[in-house]
């Protein structure tokens, strides 16, 4: 039901280089009846949108990630357009999963600015099982949509003399 709304969400350059697009995808494999949830998600709008190519890297948990994701970047030797990375981090008894999450959001978004790579993250945080499950579709959907806008990323003009608030 949530991604019924994609089509009219993404305008039609979105949408050409989308399907024009070699795409990674970084999931990570705890709580990976959650993550799968999610990858699913986006392998189907994939299907859908007819992406040129998606490729799956995994790797054990969210702290891993931004460790593999600066592999794949430095290593391909054929770059990705874009990336999208998935995770679940679910709180405990402790303060730990915030400081697992900070972490990697803040990494990941210095190796997207410094290599210039769209990156976009469909980490889930939540303090129980339910909530992350209700969020694995609209999460991974979301991060979707801003990978499309991101690699169709163009200026748009305004003329400011017309321009009303």
């Amino acid at each position: 039901m949530f991604q019924q709304n994609l089509a009219s969400t993404l305008n039609e350059s979105e949408l050409i280089k989308i399907s024009e697009s070699k795409v990674a995808v970084v999931r990570s494999l705890w709580h990976q009846h959650i993550t799968r949830k999610s990858l699913d998600t986006v392998i189907n709008l994939a299907r859908k949108y007819h992406i040129k190519q998606l490729q799956v890297y995994e790797c054990v948990g969210a702290y891993e990630i931004p460790y593999t994701v600066k592999f794949i970047l430095e290593k391909n030797q054929q770059p990705y357009d874009g990336i999208i990375v998935i995770s679940c981090i679910i709180k405990g008894e402790t303060d730990h999963y915030f400081f697992i999450a900070h972490s990697v959001i803040n990494t990941l978004l210095q190796i997207s600015v410094n290599y210039l790579t769209p990156l976009t993250i469909s980490i889930i945080t939540t303090e129980n099982e339910q909530q992350a499950l209700r969020r694995a579709i609209p999460s991974a959907t979301n991060a979707f949509i801003a990978l499309a806008k991101l690699m169709a990323l163009h200026p748009t003009t305004i003329n400011i003399n017309n321009h009303t608030n």
